[in-house]
């Protein structure tokens, strides 16, 4: 330490009037600034890992004129047939060495586990509850506006990219507590999202399969049994996804077409099925399976089925035919439905409320509808409201998917319908008009087109998928 006296005149008036200061400061007892806190992290892009292939090196391609073949000579018919009566796509032009896509039905030993203990976890606490206890209507918009302003993406990624092409359904597993999504592809994926929780690289946790070679074109548990599954397929198969040893079985049918959609009665002992053929197929899997039953309904694809949760005698089809029809599943003749329902254009979405009151449908030419259901069992047009459902070829066509949820899709039922402006639109069934849009422009830069409330959570939750492939997770 240097002296006192070797300081100059001036660096002992410093010293000393530094003295002076903080002994001020200390009378006057004023309080240390706080450093401000960091701001929050920024949020992370997740890009899935390319798993490195390592393959043995391939033989060159040489064509056969340079490794000395002649030429087949090969005369055509006016029957388009060689002379010798062989038709001309059976010759042998050479092999197709091209990579194939392949079904994926098992993962390795390590995610197997890790997924199993993670839908273990969520098979643990669930809502069996049925209580048909009516629940009063409340006609106030306001509390159900403001519990919905309240939801925001709060994952720590943007976004959760789960394919690398178009989500064709996502939905909640039924876990009161566990937050888990499930995402299907138009290419025949399936993915579990473990919503709350990371890896230890901070990548969200996500488990794939590949069940079929076509897209997937709905998902759905049966009611009060979450350990089985149900999968529907462009390929025409049915199958079901074992969620306890993670297992693929697919239902035997007699089906032939290409199954655009599917829901369940009697706790999935039933399958209600419609084909892009026009084709209404029922399955009970208690019979045997020549005893299916198939009506054709329509001219055109059927793209939507739906069952009324408290009536589920009445189904409701909706298709290309520009119609919504009704029918009693007891007596189906095709030619006479109870009720016809006309739309502009193809409708893309029908779905019961889950109150069973009401419709709501969506169709090409730009609007919503909603009908009440009459005590005589017919449907009046409610109301409709103006939406863009012009979603091209890239995007999943928009359907109106009701909130589920007893807490709170009783009281005020209302529905989520994908905004091509990058929002998701919530809608009143009651009051017939648009009650909010969820809207996060740093996180959500495709349509969300595909969108689910979760059926049995305390809070309300979204999940909404794009046609990237990417997902997120409203609460």
């Amino acid at each position: 330490m240097v002296e006192s006296s070797d300081l100059s005149e001036y660096e002992r008036m410093r010293l000393e009037n530094i003295r002076r200061n903080k002994e001020l400061l200390k009378e006057l007892a004023i309080p240390m600034a706080k450093i401000p806190k960091a701001s929050a992290a920024p949020l992370r892009r997740h890009i899935p890992k390319k798993p490195i292939k390592k393959e043995p090196p391939q033989p060159q391609r040489v064509s056969a004129r340079l490794r000395g073949i002649k030429a087949q000579k090969i005369e055509i018919t006016e029957h388009d047939t060689i002379a010798g009566g062989k038709r001309l796509m059976d010759v042998d032009l050479g092999t197709d060495d091209r990579p194939r896509a392949k079904k994926i039905n098992t993962l390795n030993d390590q995610d197997h586990s890790n997924l199993q203990n993670i839908l273990a976890s969520a098979a643990e606490q669930q809502d069996d509850n049925d209580s048909d206890e009516d629940i009063p209507l409340d006609p106030s918009l306001q509390p159900l506006q403001d519990d919905l302003n309240k939801l925001e993406v709060r994952h720590p990624w943007t976004s959760v990219r789960v394919f690398q092409d178009k989500i064709s359904n996502c939905l909640f597993h039924p876990s009161t507590t566990k937050m888990l999504g499930i995402v299907t592809s138009g290419s025949g994926h399936l993915s579990f999202w473990d919503i709350d929780n990371e890896d230890e690289d901070g990548d969200p946790v996500t488990y794939g399969y590949r069940p079929s070679l076509s897209g997937i074109t709905n998902a759905k548990f049966a009611k009060h049994d979450s350990s089985t599954l149900f999968l529907s397929s462009y390929d025409g198969t049915l199958q079901t996804f074992d969620m306890n040893a993670l297992s693929f079985a697919q239902i035997e049918t007699m089906n032939k077409e290409a199954v655009s959609y599917f829901d369940l009665v009697d706790n999935g002992k039933v399958v209600i099925f419609g084909t892009t053929d026009g084709d209404l197929g029922v399955r009970d899997l208690r019979t045997p399976v020549d005893q299916d039953q198939a009506y054709t309904i329509s001219t055109k694809k059927i793209g939507c089925v739906h069952i009324n949760p408290k009536l589920d005698h009445l189904v409701i089809a909706s298709s290309n035919d520009r119609t919504a029809t009704l029918w009693d599943r007891r007596n189906i003749k095709p030619e006479e439905p109870l009720q016809v329902l006309e739309h502009g254009y193809s409708v893309t979405g029908a779905f019961w409320s889950p109150t069973g009151k009401q419709i709501a449908t969506s169709s090409y030419d730009d609007y919503l509808r909603v009908f009440d259901l009459s005590d005589d069992q017919s449907l009046t047009l409610k109301g409709r409201i103006s939406h863009n459902c012009h979603t091209g070829k890239w995007v999943p066509l928009f359907r109106t998917k009701w909130n589920e949820n007893k807490r709170f899709g009783l009281a005020h039922p209302h529905f989520v319908v994908g905004n091509m402006n990058h929002r998701l639109s919530i809608f009143s069934g009651e009051a017939v008009k648009k009650v909010v849009d969820l809207y996060d422009g740093s996180r959500i830069t495709a349509v969300p087109a595909v969108n689910e409330f979760h059926p049995t959570l305390d809070r309300l939750a979204v999940l909404s998928g794009t046609g990237t492939g990417r997902v997120v997770c409203w609460t």
